[in-house]
């Protein structure tokens, strides 16, 4: 689609504590005369500081934030073009920190990001929870360096655990746990490097043991069933 820039320079008056301040915004439009980017200015001696919003070509609000010395900072918001949320994330002079959002188009929770600390790029440290559909958490990580690292968990769709495995730099490694919706340990044994290592251990939803499976550099090698 051909797209038409038009900027305005647009002075507004607006009365806040009961004196007069101005207020000069720059608007830039779609080819069909509709806004596309607005930025406003709180001073107009400060050219680096302003409320940037971007418009859809339908008119809704896509993205809503500060800029502040050239950089976004403080809280920023994203939508689909259906007016839904789709991003939300709070900055630190262009930097991600404290917790980030992100929805699926139909308006579901799709993950939410715990950061710690401040980051730049979109591997951040801290905590990632994954969401079904239906807005039940699936899976919770650590991350560290950019790489999944220390504990995850699984869940089922009551919410209980459904499984609890470690990571080392991005890999699995050291015990893992599977577990049925009663609590009951389902299956547990060894990943390294990624894969499942020696012997793994099943049982039945009562926690009796029902069969080993024997694993090397992730391959099956043996099925052990036992009988009651």
């Amino acid at each position: 689609m051909k797209i038409t820039t038009t900027i305005l320079l647009v002075v507004v008056a607006i009365l806040c504590s009961c004196t007069e301040q101005e207020k000069f915004a720059i608007i830039e439009k779609w080819d069909n005369g509709s806004k596309k980017v607005t930025h406003t200015f709180g001073d107009p001696n400060d050219t680096t500081t302003y409320m940037r919003t971007f418009f859809h070509i339908n008119g809704i609000v896509g993205t809503k934030g500060k800029i502040v010395a050239g950089k976004q900072d403080g809280l920023w918001e994203w939508w689909y073009k259906n007016g839904n949320r789709q991003d939300l994330a709070h900055l630190n002079m262009g930097s991600y920190s404290g917790e980030r959002k992100h929805w699926r188009e139909d308006g579901t929770l799709r993950q939410v990001e715990i950061i710690e600390g401040d980051c730049i790029e979109e591997c951040c440290d801290g905590k990632l929870i994954f969401y079904n559909d239906n807005g039940i958490k699936l899976l919770k990580y650590n991350r560290k360096n950019g790489n999944y690292h220390g504990f995850g968990y699984g869940y089922h769709e009551d919410g209980s655990l459904e499984r609890k495995f470690y990571y080392e730099n991005g890999k699995k490694k050291g015990m893992s746990y599977e577990y049925y919706a009663n609590g009951v340990n389902r299956a547990s044994g060894m990943y390294e490097e990624d894969l499942e290592q020696g012997k793994w251990t099943y049982r039945d939803s009562l926690g009796i043991i029902d069969g080993y499976e024997y694993f090397e550099n992730g391959k099956s090698i043996k099925f052990e069933e036992i009988h009651h």
